[in-house]
């Protein structure tokens, strides 16, 4: 899915996977660019999306959502939800779940922070199209240090 006004605002933009041409580039790229994670389905539900740069037309990256974790005691206690409370909820919150950059393909500035803030946009308006739920958070996780996982990938502290 593309949304017009992200590509008016940002040089970057997000198209949704819906052919299995694109899910192969989508699990190809995370195999080859992600620094730490392969590729594995999610038996959740999910959107996966490729991110091109609008004036270049390169392939940049992709991006991935999937539902809310079930169960994440510092997200419940930080924003004040007890257990009835976030499942009533759970629907509504979804993972960026995956995110990979393919560096030497990108010719833009603060692209990582432009294809987050197209998630937010229109990954969220996706999700309400194929799901049918109003999304009220996104979460991310970034995987603890642990250096013998980063050879060769010194900035592994979730900057982007």
């Amino acid at each position: 899915m593309s949304n017009k006004s992200s590509i008016e605002k940002y040089p970057i933009t997000l198209s949704e996977c819906k052919q299995s041409s694109e899910f192969k580039l989508f699990r190809d790229t995370i195999d080859k660019h992600h620094s730490y994670v392969k590729y594995k389905d999610s038996p959740t539900r999910r959107l996966s999306f490729l991110v091109h740069e609008t004036i270049s037309g390169n392939f940049i990256g992709c991006i991935g959502l999937t539902s809310g974790t079930l169960a994440l005691k510092c997200r419940e206690e930080y924003i004040g939800w007890n257990n009835e409370t976030k499942m009533r909820h759970l629907h509504q919150i979804a993972n960026n779940s995956r995110f990979c950059l393919i560096k030497e393909n990108i010719t833009v500035a603060n692209a990582a922070s432009m294809t987050l803030k197209a998630l937010r946009t229109d990954g969220i308006n996706a999700w309400k199209m194929k799901y049918n739920d109003d999304l009220i958070i996104l979460e991310t996780f970034i995987l603890p240090t642990r250096e013998n996982l980063y050879i060769g990938h010194s900035n592994r502290n979730g900057a982007c």
